[in-house]
Parts: structure tokens; C-alpha cells; sequence
């Protein structure tokens, strides 16, 4: 039966050379007929191949301009809800469940018009009882707290600072009021106000010797805030003892307690980096920073011998959440897929796993000639 397959072959042979060749007899007339008809038919796709440039330049600007629009709708809305809640906030000055130290309206105060909103950032620092571990009264919670705030103050200074114009976070340290209010309680509360003011606040829970941290977010538009666990069952009195005997003694000691405390606050600028990255990028279109300052702040975190297994963990944890992000991105411009791509895979460039890098570039090359029908040449 392998003379069909054949015959085939042959038929597909004669159509292939009868586009090519020009024949055993000439035709001077039949010769220029063709011609002409193959410049047509050349002019035809080139108009057709301009054409499609032009449509597809089109596609971009108006997906790019859509956007746009969008984020604008976002920020008329957010302005909006802003006006209410203040004036809400007026009615509700002496609210005894309030959880915050300063009023709605202080917080909310100070926007104008189109500018770009900064995150808020509020944290509930842990209330560790250090007097369980022996003579370290004087590391009582409002020094842990005073450390996070001074740390997490200098790396949002550095890195998101509010006066700039790219990636602005607002940090109210000490904002949060210490009572029972807390949990999901506290977060709906607060969201109830500041619906319109994008806000990430990281939660600090003491359970006799573990801790648990939650965060609550909410971007603008958002129609309730997202609460999750971000770690749970730190043992956190397990690891102060670990500290002292690396140091070669039985209990610990301040300087076990401070070093707790520095990785306490690089766990909470991991959070508030990688949710100021999320925010800017979706709402600003501002690429993410926090690969750049990752190493670093796993140096914070982890002992020098277990870096590099904590550091790929982290990566591999944040990675894909922005990938996620991307992806919500080329869905809302999906002409400008490879461009975003390459903005992914230049923001991980800074982490010394390149496979991440090499898998957008690759994926952002293979469809930039698909879209342009050039696939044959990858």
C-alpha cells in the first residue's frame, strides 16, 4: 500500500516545481503573464504584511490606552469612596473600637487629586514575654517593637520611600492599638474606613512559644481584603535557644534576643517588599524591586551555612507570584505579552538562579514571532 504515500510524494513534487521552474519549452508570452502575476501577487502581501504591522501597532496603543483608562476608573473610584469615608470618619471621631491610634481622616488626609496613592503599611508587633527566659527583663515587647519599627523604617526609606515618585509606601509605625481587637475583626473594621487607601498590615500573634503571622491586604477597587496566614508555629523561644548555642552557651542573652529581632524585621520587609512590588505593578505599572534586595535581606534572616537553601526557597516562593501577576497583565494586554515578558525576566535578573530568567526570554522571543507569523524562524 505504499504506492499512494508514493504517488503523493510525486504530486507534491510536480505542484512544488511548477511554482519554481520555468519549463523545458519557452512561451515569451506565457512567461510575462506569469511574471506579472507573480509581482502582484508579491506587492499583495506586502501591502498585506504593512497592513497587519499597522492593525497590530493599533491593538497595542488601544490595549495600552485601556489600561490606562482603567487604572484611572480605579483612582476616580478610590477618590470617591475617599470623600465618604472622611466624611464617615467626622461622624465617627469618638469610635471606642476604632483600631487605630490616629483617626480615619488623618490617614486618608494628604491625597490630591490624580496623584499616585502610596500603600499603607501598619504592623502589629509580637508580644513576647521575654521574663520566661530568664534574666532579660529589660527585652520587654515595646523594644522588639521600637527595633521593628526602626528597621522596617529604613527599608522602606531606602527602597519605597514615600516622597518619591515610583513605588511610594506609607509607613505608620505604632499606628495599630494593643488591645484583644484583632484578626479579621480588626481588619474589617479598618478596611470599613479605608477602603480607598491600598493597605497592607502584617500581624504579629504570640501563642505561648510560637508565633503566627498573618497579613491583610487590599488594592485599590477591591471589594473586601484579603487575610492569609503567612507563617505559623514559630517556635520563636526554640530559636533564641538555637542562637545561644551557636554562641556556645546554655541561655540566651541579649544578643541572642537582638538577633531575633533583626530577623524579625527582614521577614517583614520580605512581606512588605514583595506587596509594594505587587501593588505598583498592578495598579502603576511599575516593575518589581524586591529581587534586587533579596540577598540581602536572606542574609538577615538565616545563619551564613543555610543561606543558600533559604534563599532558593524564598525565591521560589515569590517568583511565581509575580509570574501570576504577569499573567493578569498580558490577559488585560495581551499584544504587549512579550514586551512583559522581558520586564519579568529583567526584574529576576538579580537572582542567581537564571532559569527563571532564561524560561521568560525564551517564551517572549517564541511568541513575539508568533504574533508577527515569523514562528518558522525560531
Amino acid at each position: 500500500m505504499n504506492f499512494f504515500y508514493y504517488l503523493a510524494l510525486a504530486i507534491s513534487s510536480l505542484v512544488q516545481a511548477r511554482n519554481t521552474e520555468q519549463g523545458i519549452v519557452t512561451n515569451t508570452e506565457l512567461d510575462e503573464k506569469r511574471r506579472q502575476v507573480q509581482l502582484e501577487l508579491r506587492e499583495l502581501r506586502e501591502r498585506q504584511e504593512k497592513f497587519e504591522r499597522r492593525q497590530f501597532e493599533r491593538q497595542k496603543q488601544l490595549e495600552e490606552k485601556l489600561a490606562a483608562y482603567n487604572r484611572e476608573m480605579q483612582l476616580l473610584v478610590a477618590n470617591k469612596q475617599r470623600e465618604t469615608a472622611l466624611q464617615t470618619a467626622e461622624a465617627h471621631k469618638n469610635w471606642e473600637n476604632w483600631p487605630l491610634k490616629n483617626t480615619a481622616s488623618q490617614v486618608l488626609e494628604g491625597r490630591h487629586g490624580n496623584a499616585l496613592i502610596p500603600l499603607l503599611l501598619l504592623i502589629s508587633p509580637p508580644e513576647v514575654d521575654f521574663d520566661r527566659f530568664g534574666d532579660l527583663v529589660q527585652f520587654s515587647p515595646l523594644r522588639i517593637e521600637t527595633d521593628l519599627n526602626i528597621g522596617l523604617r529604613t527599608f522602606i526609606n531606602q527602597n519605597y520611600n514615600l516622597q518619591r515618585s515610583v513605588r511610594p509606601v506609607k509607613f505608620l509605625g505604632g499606628a495599630l492599638k494593643s488591645n484583644p481587637f484583632h484578626s479579621e475583626s480588626r481588619i474589617y473594621a479598618l478596611f470599613s474606613m479605608l477602603s480607598s487607601q491600598p493597605t497592607l498590615v502584617i500581624e504579629s500573634q504570640v501563642n505561648g512559644d510560637y508565633l503566627n503571622f498573618n497579613a491583610a491586604y487590599w488594592g485599590l477597587g477591591q471589594k473586601k481584603p484579603f487575610y492569609e496566614t503567612i507563617l505559623d508555629d514559630l517556635n520563636h523561644r526554640e530559636l533564641i535557644f538555637k542562637l545561644a548555642k551557636r554562641r556556645g552557651a546554655e541561655k540566651p542573652s541579649q544578643e541572642d534576643i537582638k538577633v531575633f529581632g533583626q530577623r524579625l524585621v527582614a521577614l517583614h520587609c520580605l512581606v512588605a517588599g514583595w506587596t509594594a512590588d505587587a501593588y505598583h505593578l498592578i495598579h502603576h505599572d511599575v516593575p518589581p524591586l524586591l529581587p534586587q534586595l533579596l540577598s540581602d535581606l536572606i542574609e538577615q534572616l538565616v545563619p551564613t551555612e543555610e543561606f543558600r537553601t533559604v534563599f532558593d526557597e524564598a525565591s521560589n516562593t515569590i517568583i511565581p507570584g509575580y509570574q501570576q501577576l504577569y499573567e493578569a497583565l498580558r490577559a488585560e494586554r495581551p499584544s504587549w505579552s512579550p514586551e512583559l515578558m522581558l520586564e519579568l525576566a529583567q526584574s529576576l535578573a538579580p537572582l542567581p538562579n537564571k532559569s527563571w530568567v532564561r524560561e521568560q526570554i525564551h517564551n517572549a522571543v517564541k511568541l513575539w514571532l508568533e504574533q508577527r507569523q515569523m514562528s518558522e524562524f525560531y
